[in-house]
């Protein structure tokens, strides 16, 4: 999930990079965006349900947040996710191994 308060080039930036950084370590990767067009790609119940790890990369508060509640979720600023996305993908790699409900925050 990504999304920036313009809602337009970083919301896309940080989707991409988590696309391409997550299938690099051997994830299988989907991405909402919430940007200046609203929700594309809305995740459904069934896929957070079954996800590992919700990665929230966010400059604003995301619509429906709820629907994150039972799954191990990370989340961070675009710009930290932009500038050390290989602590963020060690920190989801951590985080797969602690309940569902765990959340870490960079």
């Amino acid at each position: 999930m990504t999304a920036c308060i313009s809602g337009v080039a970083h919301t896309y930036m940080a989707a991409e990079a988590l696309e391409k950084l997550g299938k690099k370590s051997g994830h299988k990767v989907t991405v909402e965006t919430q940007g200046a067009l609203g929700s594309e790609n809305q995740l459904s119940e069934e896929q957070i349900a079954a996800a590992d790890v919700a990665v929230i990369i966010s400059d604003i508060n995301i619509e429906a947040a709820e629907r994150f509640d039972n799954t191990r979720v990370v989340r961070c600023t675009i710009s930290h996710f932009l500038r050390h996305s290989q602590e963020v993908m060690t920190v989801i790699d951590k985080i797969r191994k602690a309940p569902r409900g765990s959340e870490i925050i960079l």
